[in-house]
């Protein structure tokens, strides 16, 4: 059997044409070849370790440090997210569904009401003047719906 030649940080970089700070970085990672009892290292072991690292995609390393950041991220958005609402900056989309709904539910019935209390007060009026009463009563109409909406949203 014959004996393999080892070498030692030094020589490996020489024999890789790489400084003596990239074969440290690659041996100081996992899955890189160990040394052996007296700290040398085989150099066909460092060469292929270190062309399979260049092959491989990004490191556990770079996907936990990703992983990471993507959480703080998320968490910061939650946090803000949070402030903005107990500062009445947002709100939830339910509550306004529900609140638009029912300004929208109160106006259509004001709305659909104005013929039946309108018709007796308009009868036998000049077009002119039924044309003004009904824009008014319209326009109460509205301006009470706004009102209603006014109290519904949160001040500034």
């Amino acid at each position: 059997m014959t004996k393999t030649k080892t070498l030692s940080k030094v020589e490996l970089a020489a024999a890789l044409h790489a400084s003596r700070k990239a074969v440290q970085k690659h041996l100081g990672r996992a899955g890189a070849p160990a040394a052996d009892e007296s700290g040398r290292y085989r150099l066909q072991e460092v060469r292929r370790y270190i062309e399979g690292a260049r092959r491989r995609p990004a490191s556990d390393s770079v996907k936990l440090t990703k992983a990471r950041l993507r959480r703080v991220t998320a968490a910061a958005v939650a946090i803000e997210t949070s402030n903005r609402v107990r500062s009445g900056e947002l709100l939830e989309a339910a509550a306004v569904h529900f609140q638009v709904a029912r300004a929208g539910q109160i106006m259509r019935d004001a709305l659909m009401g104005m013929g039946a209390t309108l018709a007796p007060r308009l009868e036998g009026k000049p077009a002119a003047q039924v044309r003004v009463m009904v824009d008014d009563a319209v326009r109460r109409v509205l301006r009470d719906a706004a009102a209603l909406l006014d109290t519904m949203s949160p001040t500034p």
